[in-house]
């Protein structure tokens, strides 16, 4: 199924905003979207940054070996005028596909991805997965809402996955949120 008609089954049962559309399916900057709708600067919070070993699902996504070394980063997106909390992002990143200097910059958590990306020169395409709504008692501590909505992609260099990036968006009022449409928790 198109992303595009993935938006259309999505919208029988929310609403969406012409900005959540985008959000959703866009395979551009996601920094640089945000930007555009809230005519502030992002910038990048970091939340925790660590090495672990992908399990079997991950490694196959990242298409490395199981127990593979990969960086993960989470981050928040927030506004810079006003600290609002715009997303949630982890990023996977195989090590073994970075130079020094770009895991260096990757395990950093206040540069966005796609700045990294272009600071070194990395041509790569966006390649998205999956997009939906999403409840987890876990948003409401971040947004205020237990409600969102979220997108999976991968970032493609070379043919070969860099990156795998979970970004999750806030909902801002529940009573939008219809507890007939499909959604997972982050743990699935």
């Amino acid at each position: 199924m198109s992303l595009l008609n993935s938006v259309q089954e999505l919208e029988k049962k929310y609403r969406l905003t012409a900005n959540q559309r985008a959000l959703l399916i866009s395979d551009g900057s996601t920094t640089t979207l945000l930007e555009a709708f809230t005519g502030q600067t992002v910038l990048v919070k970091g939340r925790s940054q660590s090495i672990v070993r992908a399990d079997a699902r991950l490694a196959s996504e990242l298409q490395v070996e199981p127990k593979s070394e990969v960086s993960k980063r989470i981050v928040h997106l927030v506004s810079g005028g006003s600290s609002e909390i715009l997303a949630y992002a982890i990023s996977y990143t195989p090590i073994e596909r970075l130079s020094p200097a770009l895991l260096h910059d990757v395990q950093r958590t206040d540069i966005p991805i796609g700045k990294i990306l272009k600071m070194h020169k990395i041509e790569s395409r966006r390649e998205i997965k999956e997009i939906g709504f999403i409840r987890d008692t876990h948003f409401k501590e971040i947004f205020g809402s237990e409600c969102g909505m979220y997108r999976t992609y991968l970032i493609i260099h070379q043919n070969a996955p860099l990156m795998k990036i979970e970004e999750y968006f806030p909902l801002r009022s529940d009573e939008h949120y219809e507890s007939s449409v499909g959604h997972r928790s982050r743990d699935e």
